[in-house]
């Protein structure tokens, strides 16, 4: 073994006599030139191999990382120690370490499932990208959440973290409510872990997929966060204004990239997170049938692309909408769970009031559920226009005031419905 070699390019704490103390530690800390000089990959295999590092021998097994030739071996843990330091970002490797073999061993590596390319079409032509595929991310990377570069997701979504998600009490139809305990159950640690046992038997995607429709007002936005945080899982919000681009082919690249980012994410971390399309109507719209535009043509191929991650997810992703009719049928088919959130009935209402304002009669809240057939939005809304009523209200704000309030809160539902007019000829 070349000592001098060593000393020049590790520090005392790196290595031994016998080789590297800590493999994991030392494939995030090395450089690509130093996986491509002469000693690295046969002191880092042996190192390996002999070593204690069960995680990454189990990994290096059983992607059969040993029965590439060397060159690809270089190629694939410089991979590996590129995407632990720039998480989604697409692979670039100096040609000058990679003795010329770059694309036959891109190839082979991709040919194995090691490696993912994509292919994007920009104006003036076509751009090849590079990635560590998510199944080797997660072999490799498994528990080392600090390798998760939330500022990258940053750019393509919001992500709420559990902790900082308030809890509610929430209600529902006892219908909906079943449903919801059972995807309550099945998001859970151990029910996840078990649900992906029982999804692999049956040869589908290791995902969970679930719908929540209804009309406004019914707590689906709320109901996800609340299965967040009890759960204990983060959430990954899907947004459309940051997944849109304005250049050809940037929406598409952007898309990708957000469920690239989701993809490792789930497999890395000991948490999975829920990816979460609120008003998913709007992302999951209907294919148009006639292209007459080239916008028309970018959104269709979006929708293709999400057809495509819906197909090869495995995490869990939620989704709400109140305008089910709008979306896709072939999403509508992806989703494996769809539970109808309604407007909650007189009992659930009596329970609302009282929790909104304790200090109502059991009598008066009771007359406000049958009298008023509101959602939980609008009685949470009537709730703090009377609390915040006491700021200009001196007087009574009592039962009677409280009605008038749920009659206006009624009357603007009512004044914001579509009267089904439309421009142009009528038929007679």
């Amino acid at each position: 073994m070349d000592e001098t070699f060593i000393k020049r390019v590790y520090d005392s704490k790196s290595f031994n006599a016998n080789g590297f103390d800590d493999c994991s530690a030392e494939l995030i800390r090395c450089t690509t030139e130093t996986i491509y000089s002469p000693l690295w990959l046969n002191m880092f295999t042996k190192s390996l191999l002999r070593g204690e590092d069960q995680h990454l021998k189990d990994a290096y097994n059983k992607l059969q990382i040993g029965k590439l030739n060397k060159s690809q071996q270089k190629a694939f843990w410089a991979i590996a120690n590129f995407f632990a330091h720039n998480f989604d970002k697409a692979i670039w490797i100096n040609p000058i370490y990679t003795d010329g073999m770059f694309s036959s061993n891109m190839s082979e590596l991709v040919k194995r499932g090691l490696v993912e390319i994509t292919l994007y079409e920009n104006d003036c032509n076509t751009e090849t990208e590079y990635h560590l595929s998510a199944r080797a991310a997660g072999m490799l990377f498994r528990g080392k959440d600090e390798i998760i570069k939330y500022e990258e997701l940053a750019k393509y979504s919001s992500v709420i973290m559990c902790d900082s998600i308030v809890k509610k009490e929430l209600y529902f139809s006892e219908k909906a409510k079943v449903e919801i305990e059972r995807l309550k159950t099945m998001l859970s640690r151990k029910g996840f872990a078990r649900a992906k046992t029982i999804l692999e038997r049956q040869k589908r995607p290791s995902s969970i997929i679930s719908l929540l429709w209804g009309p406004p007002g019914t707590g689906k936005t709320e109901t996800v966060k609340q299965l967040a945080l009890e759960t204990g899982r983060d959430l990954v919000l899907f947004d459309l204004s940051k997944v849109t681009g304005s250049g050809w082919g940037a929406t598409e690249k952007s898309y990708r990239a957000l469920f690239r980012a989701y993809k490792y994410i789930a497999v890395i971390s000991d948490r999975v997170p829920i990816l979460f399309l609120n008003e998913a109507d709007g992302i999951l719209s209907k294919r148009l049938q006639h292209m007459e535009h080239g916008i028309d043509k970018s959104e269709n191929i979006v929708t293709n692309i999400l057809l495509e991650e819906f197909e090869s997810l495995n995490g869990i992703l939620l989704a709400t909408t109140n305008l089910i009719d709008n979306m896709d049928e072939a999403f509508y088919r992806r989703f494996l769970f769809k539970t109808k959130l309604e407007k909650p009935d007189a009992n659930a209402r009596f329970k609302i009031w009282k929790s909104l304002i304790p200090e109502l009669s059991d009598s008066d809240a009771r007359k406000l559920a049958e009298d008023y057939v509101m959602s939980g939005a609008q009685i949470d809304n009537v709730a703090v226009k009377r609390n915040l009523a006491e700021l200009y209200f001196a007087g009574d704000r009592g039962l009677v005031f409280i009605k008038s309030l749920c009659k206006e809160e009624l009357e603007t539902e009512h004044g914001t419905k579509s009267q089904g007019r439309r421009i142009g000829f009528v038929k007679p």
